[in-house]
């Protein structure tokens, strides 16, 4: 029940990472603002978005391989690394008018972005294999409850950057960030944004240690209360059929 789940501290890894996990997003908005209202290169915008998501299908094939060779943590944790720096690459590539950085800083963000999704989904499923092994309950439904505490906190989180893109003169009338100080106040929140996202998504992960050999190991025990179980049907229709 809900008692266990909130024993569980894996779970509580991921739920306090998913509260600022909509903010890791925010700078991929900069592609078409940059070349519409800074490069006045709206002719581009939609071609540069083209280019910069091939890496997506390299990503989504990258993802199996590596989570079957290294722990998923490490993956993730790495990876997550690797999207701080083109975070970094694209503000760079901003200050600097630089084309070729931003599209490279963008096509490696978004080869990155479906390994790291890909293995939270992994994360998630082994927590719930452990989960189960641990209390002989599964949990996928159960798990929610931390929505209960954790959703008015997320939709809280989510009021600061909105506050924060109002308080530099940002409204709903998208011209005003063909005002260079504007643009440039809005890139700014932005890009600090989803670097402190990136920051307070990996953080938790440093104390999660559910390895591929205890998981493992948890497969292989609930393989054999299945069997265990079986069996003891078994021996039971047997019994009964000779009464």
């Amino acid at each position: 029940g809900a008692k266990n789940v909130f024993k569980n501290k894996y779970f509580w890894i991921t739920n306090i990472s998913n509260i600022f996990g909509q903010w890791q997003y925010f700078v991929g908005s900069l592609l078409s603002w940059w070349f519409i209202y800074s490069l006045r290169m709206e002719w581009f915008s939609g071609i540069a978005a083209n280019i910069v998501v091939i890496g997506m299908t390299a990503g989504n094939l990258l993802c199996p391989v590596l989570t079957k060779r290294f722990q998923k943590r490490d993956v993730l944790i790495s990876f997550r690394a690797v999207t701080l720096l083109t975070v970094f690459g694209i503000a760079v590539a901003v200050k600097y008018e630089n084309i070729f950085i931003f599209m490279f800083s963008m096509f490696l963000k978004n080869t990155v972005t479906p390994i790291v999704d890909g293995v939270s989904v992994g994360l998630n499923a082994d927590i719930l294999t452990y989960h189960q092994w641990k209390y002989g309950e599964r949990a996928d439904a159960m798990s929610g409850v931390f929505g209960w505490i954790l959703n008015p906190v997320i939709m809280a989180a989510g009021l600061i950057v909105p506050w924060m893109l109002k308080s530099v003169g940002f409204t709903s009338d998208w011209d005003v960030l063909y005002d260079s100080q504007i643009l440039n106040n809005v890139f700014s929140i932005y890009t600090w944004a989803t670097v402190i996202g990136i920051v307070f998504v990996t953080v938790p992960f440093f104390f999660y240690d559910l390895t591929k050999e205890k998981h493992d190991m948890c497969v292989r025990e609930l393989q054999e209360r299945v069997k265990v179980i079986e069996e003891e049907d078994c021996n039971g229709t047997v019994a009964s059929s000779e009464v």
